[in-house]
């Protein structure tokens, strides 16, 4: 793309968007536009908590060797509905990255589809909008309800999320429909919380009042299981901030995970959580587990256990979470 082309290109994206942002790796280019585009912002990488509406990529995608990291960092930052556009020049250049983009477009909307189906059976389908929106985009930092904090109890844990998962799956909706001009009837997570209704319609035709009841107490079960995995999965495991406030990027060392082979094979690969994180798009029977994260002394079974009496689990972890953070203070070699 030529210079004018790509200058008529950034007015008009100023002109559709209240905010843009250009990103380059290059010193020289990024005081070059700041000079002549002194109210755009330039920055020499996207910021992880950002939620962006069009991610535009000219003339870059054919220099990178890794176009599976690139693609996935892009879902990262895009918001639900948001564009990527990728401008590459040259014949059949290309042809990998759409390649490698149209397997990813194609299989996430079912699997997602399929989640929320299967979490409104438990009356929990605001996990599905809440994992992928924050949890996924915000772990190990303040702004993950979903992350426990250093010293704070399963208890405190399980308060916190059964509100936090309802009141923030309804303001991401909000806003969503709000960007999209839509009613209220468009969210999703209206739809898994009819759903959920349902499943528990049939059960009170099929059982009374009793299969109601049963239908409440096992969708509590569930919901404070799923929660409980989350709270040994990323407990007091934080990201590291920069001084402009931006935290590094998602690495398989923000969970606590494990790679034993029965345990993999009996729980689907649940355990190797961090690399879950790292790459997201990742099958989870692909998932690989990496020696540089942090492991619990017990195995899930007993830390499960532990967890419910604050002090000792406290005792335990907090010894081999300040090794692991002293770790990783170093610096590494090579």
């Amino acid at each position: 793309m030529s210079a004018v082309k790509m200058e008529k290109l950034l007015l008009i994206l100023q002109q559709l968007y209240h905010k843009t942002e250009y990103v380059d790796k290059s010193p020289q280019m990024i005081d070059y536009a700041t000079d002549k585009y002194p109210t755009a912002a330039m920055t020499d990488k996207i910021l992880n908590r950002e939620v962006l509406d069009v991610l535009f990529s000219n003339a870059i995608l054919h220099w990178v060797d890794n176009h599976q990291a690139f693609l996935q960092g892009a879902n990262c930052v895009l918001r639900p509905g948001g564009r990527l556009i990728i401008s590459c020049g040259g014949e059949g250049n290309a042809a990998d990255i759409l390649q490698v983009f149209a397997e990813l477009v194609v299989r996430e909307p079912l699997d997602r589809a399929l989640g929320g189906f299967l979490l409104s059976t438990v009356g929990f389908g605001s996990f599905k909008i809440v994992h992928l929106r924050i949890h996924h985009r915000y772990v190990g930092t303040p702004l993950d309800f979903a992350t426990a904090q250093r010293g704070q109890s399963i208890y405190a844990f399980w308060w916190k999320n059964l509100i936090s998962n309802v009141s923030e799956a309804i303001r991401c909706e909000r806003e969503e429909l709000a960007r999209r001009g839509q009613a209220f009837w468009h969210s999703e997570l209206l739809l898994w919380y009819l759903l959920s209704l349902l499943w528990l319609a049939i059960d009170m035709v099929l059982g009374g009042w009793k299969g109601g009841v049963f239908w409440g107490i096992q969708a509590l079960i569930a919901i404070l299981t799923l929660d409980w995995t989350n709270y040994l999965q990323h407990y007091g495991l934080t990201r590291k901030q920069d001084a402009r406030g931006r935290y590094e990027p998602v690495q398989v060392h923000h969970a606590w995970s494990s790679g034993i082979f029965l345990r993999d094979l009996a729980l689907f690969n649940l355990m190797r959580h961090g690399d879950h994180h790292a790459n997201p798009q990742r099958h989870y029977q692909s998932l690989r587990h990496d020696d540089n994260v942090p492991e619990y002394p017990y195995n899930y079974s007993i830390m499960y256990l532990l967890a419910l009496v604050p002090p000792l689990f406290q005792r335990i972890v907090h010894p081999y979470l300040d090794r692991f953070e002293s770790q990783q203070q170093q610096p590494q070699e090579g």
